[in-house]
């Protein structure tokens, strides 16, 4: 496919994100709705949609550039230099011992089952400062379907189709000389810098992004019943 994915329009991908979501809206006073699984030909569709905007995401990376808010718009910006992700595994606890806490830094938990956590980082990455903000990314531990794409759940595949991480995760296991699921199962932490945000929302159109900014991931494997 010679396709140019960064040209698909946002509002293609709302118009049909929207008509594919109305499919799984639960009717009113239905206790054991029918149609809360997905048609065959709906489930196509959709996998189909989000490859596209993955393919997109790939193609900004591999060429190092793309239009703001959308390609073939007199008014949009091409925003170049996109850089490229980079992983190293923490196999030893570091030693803090040796760093001085900031004693003017105030610490804050806030905890929103609204808010979805690109969002969120992407919102305090554009702060003043340029502050570092990291993201922890849970996987289950021994399943390498972590390093896939799970384009059946937006939700899930947020990071993957928004960000360049979708990248980092074709380049893990060459950058990090050894097979990522196994260094996760053996205790590791495995660090992936300059993963920058690229495209807005997807159920918003999956816009791209004329600020993007740049934030770490932490790659953490858990036990699925500790």
């Amino acid at each position: 496919d010679t396709r140019d994915w960064r040209r698909l329009q946002p509002a293609q991908i709302e118009n049909r994100f929207a008509a594919l979501a109305k499919e799984m809206q639960r009717p009113a006073n239905r206790l054991y709705p029918e149609n809360l699984r997905r048609k065959d030909e709906d489930t196509s569709e959709f996998r189909g949609l989000m490859a596209a905007v993955a393919m997109g995401t790939l193609q900004a990376c591999s060429e190092g550039a793309y239009w703001a808010p959308r390609a073939e718009d007199a008014a949009s910006v091409e925003c170049k230099n996109v850089r490229l992700p980079a992983s190293h595994a923490i196999i030893t606890t570091p030693d803090l011992s040796k760093f001085e806490s900031r004693e003017a830094a105030s610490e804050h938990l806030s905890v929103s089952a609204e808010s979805i956590c690109l969002d969120v980082c992407h919102e305090e990455a554009s702060k003043p400062g340029l502050p570092r903000v990291g993201l922890v990314r849970f996987v289950p531990m021994g399943d390498a379907r972590h390093n896939t794409l799970p384009v059946g759940d937006f939700r899930e595949a947020n990071l993957l189709l928004r960000s360049t991480f979708l990248k980092a995760l074709q380049d893990m296991q060459k950058q990090l000389h050894a097979d990522p699921t196994d260094l996760l199962q053996s205790g590791a932490v495995i660090c992936t810098s300059d993963v920058t945000i690229l495209r807005g929302p997807i159920e918003e159109g999956a816009k791209w992004l004329t600020d993007p900014t740049r934030i770490e991931v932490l790659t953490v494997a858990l036990l699925r019943q500790p």
